[in-house]
């Protein structure tokens, strides 16, 4: 997520000794991503790297099959011309969701691919294909080399006649990316190599646990905040995520949650805190974006609040842990900082703000200010703010509801957490009762906190919260990138 797009205010967890898995680490990816990371579970990037499912348009995957050593890369001739290996898509899916490019990648070039990155969402936007680029390792013992393939590197892409417009310009741009001095923001996981690592920790971690796999590792998603695998066993399935430096604090975060709020949050089976490595046990597959029940909708609200209630005693706990303090008077504070950067608002763009917008930012600056203030005059403590909360990450349990994906967990005013459920707009996809559930999703949510204020007064407290939810995220992002 961008400062531009947040500040618009839109929101659209038995084998002992050495384990060699007959499958290999990546013997293939399977079937669609399910479980406790189901699609959209993460937070979205910016619009336009999405095209919904109704753009008319069709999709092809290309592939940068690069050379142990990144110097290389494989392209293959296509009308007397070259291009980049090449696959339609079988379904519309999330440019970071990685199945079915890997999937794809097989079947096209008899791979066994990971995805380490996608390298361009839309080579031409213009075009009726929307052609997404993604760099994928072969992980295959033996492989064959197609017979009318050929290596190039970077001195050859410009003296090449390319029957895809667009892929010079991709190639370039890899090659750049290969090469450039500052790594220093760059994912872990885009590096060759980090794949096989994190799958012999995998196999590790359960080899200490006593559990067997029962298949290959698969990959669910590969993007700037997240590497996520999953890996079925016998116990069923256990999931890996790898954050960047950035969210690091999600681990140590997520052992605390599960140590204090067992069943409320993913189990935590292994953590590895320098790497920023979680393994979980799948707490599963039903989120309740896809569960249109009001009822449903307001046991959810009921139970998360009651947790940000509990939680209020362990704040200093959570801050120990790493729990970034993101109060009411550090947005006061930064509130000048951040529009004063008009360069991360991005003016002109289509994914930024309008002039127009800018300048009624800084016209509503004292004002927001104002509002701030008058929110930190209540007698409401400090909590946990999830930090990304919405339908997507709320798996409906058996027993009760289980919040999911914590990287953007701070220490913040607790209502914060409630822009998503106050907004009739961002519901109405998954629950089409929206209208009619938002004033008793509301004051389901406050009813734990009349301990501190009437409810009347808390009505407007999260009135005047839930307008400066968008503010403090976008000041979460300027701040960490």
């Amino acid at each position: 997520m961008r400062v531009a797009f947040l500040l618009s205010g839109h929101y659209t967890g038995g084998c002992s000794g050495r384990i060699t898995p007959r499958y290999g680490f990546f013997g293939g990816v399977v079937g669609d991503e399910v479980g406790q990371y189901p699609k959209g579970s993460e937070n979205r990037e910016p619009r336009e790297n999405m095209t919904g499912p109704t753009s008319g348009r069709v999709t092809e995957y290309y592939f940068i099959v690069p050379d142990g050593g990144d110097a290389h890369v494989l392209l293959v001739p296509e009308n007397g011309r070259w291009t980049l290996p090449h696959a339609p898509a079988d379904s519309r899916h999330a440019w970071h969701e990685t199945a079915h490019v890997n999937r794809a990648a097989n079947k096209a070039l008899g791979l066994r691919a990971t995805t380490r990155r996608c390298a361009c969402a839309d080579m031409d936007p213009g075009s009726p294909v929307e052609e997404r680029v993604y760099v994928v390792e072969n992980h295959a013992s033996t492989w064959t080399l197609p017979v009318t393939a050929r290596w190039i590197d970077a001195h050859d892409v410009t003296g090449l006649q390319m029957a895809t417009p667009g892929v010079t310009r991709v190639l370039e741009e890899w090659f750049s990316w290969v090469h450039a001095a500052d790594t220093s923001l760059r994912p872990p996981w885009y590096a060759a190599g980090w794949m096989n690592a994190a799958g012999g920790w995998i196999v590790e971690q359960l080899a200490h646990l006593d559990v067997k796999p029962a298949g290959p590792i698969e990959q669910v998603r590969s993007w700037q905040k997240s590497c996520v695998l999953r890996l079925p066993t016998a116990r069923g399935n256990a999931y890996f995520k790898a954050v960047p430096a950035v969210l690091g604090t999600e681990v140590s975060v997520s052992v605390l949650l599960d140590h204090e709020y067992p069943g409320m949050v993913p189990e935590v089976l292994a953590a590895d805190n320098e790497r920023r490595w979680l393994l979980m046990r799948d707490m599963g597959s039903a989120t309740l974006d896809g569960v249109p029940d009001g009822e449903q909708w307001r046991e959810a609200v009921r139970a998360y609040s009651q947790l940000q209630v509990g939680m209020v005693d362990q704040t200093r706990r959570f801050a120990v842990a790493g729990c970034p303090n993101r109060g009411l008077l550090q947005l006061v504070e930064s509130i000048d900082r951040l529009l004063a950067d008009t360069v991360a608002m991005k003016p002109g763009d289509p994914s930024g703000l309008t002039v127009r917008e800018i300048h009624a930012l800084h016209v509503r600056a004292r004002a927001l200010k104002i509002a701030a203030h008058r929110l930190g005059t209540l007698r409401l403590p400090v909590s946990v703010d999830h930090g990304d909360f919405w339908a997507g990450q709320i798996v409906v349990g058996d027993a009760n509801p289980v919040f999911i994906d914590w990287s953007d967990a701070c220490l913040s005013h607790p209502f914060f957490s409630m822009a998503f459920f106050a907004d009739e707009e961002s519901m109405r996809p998954y629950l089409p009762s929206a209208a009619d559930a938002r004033d008793s999703l509301r004051d389901t949510y406050l009813e734990p906190w009349t301990v501190y204020e009437p409810h009347d007064v808390l009505t407007q407290a999260r009135t005047i919260a839930c307008a400066l939810a968008p503010l403090s995220a976008a000041l979460k992002y300027h701040d960490r990138i």
